[in-house]
């Protein structure tokens, strides 16, 4: 199993269903150290897909080690978006949502 499907399975165990009741999104995650995929999620269910949506809500950019240190609760995502480690493109309050989405 590649990181980036490891990291996708991770995503779906974790997902709080409630914490998305409201939600209708595309969150498209590009990883520089090699892989996309992209989460929709939609009436409190997610999919995640290996691969690149055309128009996401929010594009989240890091290395692979990032988003699994978050994830895991070992890192806060708006430290790691402060200090360069995370980019955002497109909507900044998803972004912030996303430790509420799948909590450690």
């Amino acid at each position: 199993m590649s990181d980036v499907q490891a990291i996708m399975a991770v995503m779906r165990d974790k997902f709080d269903s409630e914490a998305a009741q409201d939600l209708d999104a595309t969150l498209q995650f590009n990883l520089n150290d090699g892989g996309e995929f992209f989460a929709i999620i939609k009436q409190a269910t997610i999919d995640v897909v290996e691969g690149k949506q055309d128009d996401p809500t929010v594009i989240l950019m890091m290395e692979s080690d990032t988003l699994s240190d978050i994830l895991e609760g070992q890192a806060d995502g708006m430290t790691c978006f402060m200090t360069g480690q995370l980019q955002v493109e497109g909507d900044m309050m998803l972004a912030g949502q996303i430790t509420e989405l799948f909590p450690a």
